[in-house]
């Protein structure tokens, strides 16, 4: 399981999570790691957006920014979710296999 973030906004909960599909959700709306220090004011609402994709969908973009500007810390959080993304990243280019019952039934070879 991946590290989630427990965050309380106007007395609700909500479970802050990455997996591959949110990631690829953000990059699809522009989001870019490498541009995370030269265009924060783009990159940063896409990494708070993008850890609402597990499990809350359904949050709109108004409500995701009124949170995302009104959090203390918000540095601190942000630098949470960008080590959260690049989990995201090394386990989608990491070698090790989970289940070793697959590692028999995929191969490749260059020809």
């Amino acid at each position: 399981m991946s590290k989630q973030i427990k965050l309380k906004y106007n007395n609700e909960e909500y479970t802050l999570e990455y997996n591959r599909k949110a990631v690829a959700t953000i990059e699809a709306l522009g989001f870019n790691a490498n541009e995370i220090t030269s265009k924060p004011a783009t990159m940063t609402p896409l990494i708070f957006q993008g850890a609402f994709i597990m499990h809350h969908s359904s949050m709109t973009i108004d409500k995701l920014n009124e949170m995302l500007y009104n959090i203390p810390n918000r540095s601190k959080l942000i630098n949470s979710l960008i080590n959260m993304i690049n989990e995201c990243y090394q386990s989608l280019l990491s070698d090790d296999i989970k289940d070793k019952d697959n590692e028999k039934n995929v191969s490749w070879e260059i020809m």
